[in-house]
């Protein structure tokens, strides 16, 4: 009687074995049959959303490559005799084509931005980078000039960026906000524009923010001609007074152009 028990367990073994291995399918094809429907909505919204993903991300990269090819296009055009007391004609119409492809995007508008925001810490980084690894003179000061050019190319597209920047505690990016209002000039940020001249370190920053004065100023945005006037003259005197050099000339001879123009 054991002895038949032991032999009959291998089989009952293999037959339940068996029996599990139809099951399975067995149950999961019914499964499948009686959720056809739903499971035929979730696929369709899958594929959607995937299908959706990849052309998000492709239009994102397409968007990136302008970007960087408009930025690049202008910053090759920078001559040794660029000293951009106004803003260059092709810098303006870069800012404004750059801001069209990223209007006509046909990307959520977040997503734009942040491409955008991408590409100017990127520019921003590059210009600590130069400021700390590069030996003052004519080539750096070229590559500041390249730097700042493609700042003003993606001005416009990223204006919404602009106080954010403003408040950074990093100058490349303080200098990107500068370089913003040199295209699109506002009021509201002249007395922060004056401060930059006050308390920047950099002369190369505090020049590129009495540009944006002169800028804001020729295009007459301001109410209290006195007020303005007063504001200019004592970031003259802080940039004449200044103690560890020679005062930065260029800065001065911007600064008393806005001031000439005061009505």
């Amino acid at each position: 009687m054991t002895d038949q028990s032991a032999s009959l367990a291998p089989l009952l073994s293999s037959i339940a074995a068996i029996l599990n291995a139809i099951a399975w399918p067995g149950v999961t094809a019914w499964f499948l049959f009686v959720h056809r429907a739903g499971i035929s909505h979730l696929l369709k919204i899958l594929g959607s959303k995937l299908s959706s993903a990849k052309k998000l991300k492709i239009g994102q990269l397409e968007l990136e490559e302008e970007l960087e090819e408009g930025v690049s296009d202008v910053r090759e055009q920078i001559t040794d005799a660029d000293v951009p007391r106004v803003v260059p004609e092709n810098q303006l119409k870069a800012a404004v084509d750059l801001k069209e492809k990223a209007r006509s995007a046909q990307l959520p508008r977040i997503t734009v931005l942040e491409t955008v925001k991408r590409q100017i810490y990127d520019l921003a980084s590059e210009y600590e980078r130069v400021r700390d690894e590069m030996p003052s003179g004519h080539m750096r000061t070229r590559k500041m000039n390249e730097i700042a050019a493609g700042m003003r190319t993606l001005a416009l597209a990223g204006l919404p960026l602009r106080t954010q920047l403003a408040k950074s505690d990093s100058v490349g990016r303080r200098l990107a906000s500068i370089c913003m209002l040199q295209v699109a000039p506002r009021a509201r940020y002249f007395n922060w524009l004056i401060e930059r001249i006050k308390c920047e370190d950099h002369p190369f920053v505090f020049y590129q923010a009495a540009v944006a004065i002169l800028e804001l100023v020729k295009k007459g945005l301001y109410t209290n001609s006195d007020e303005v006037r007063s504001a200019i003259d004592d970031a003259i005197h802080i940039i004449t007074a200044f103690r560890s050099g020679q005062p930065d000339q260029n800065t001065l001879d911007v600064l008393n152009e806005a001031l000439s123009l005061v009505r």
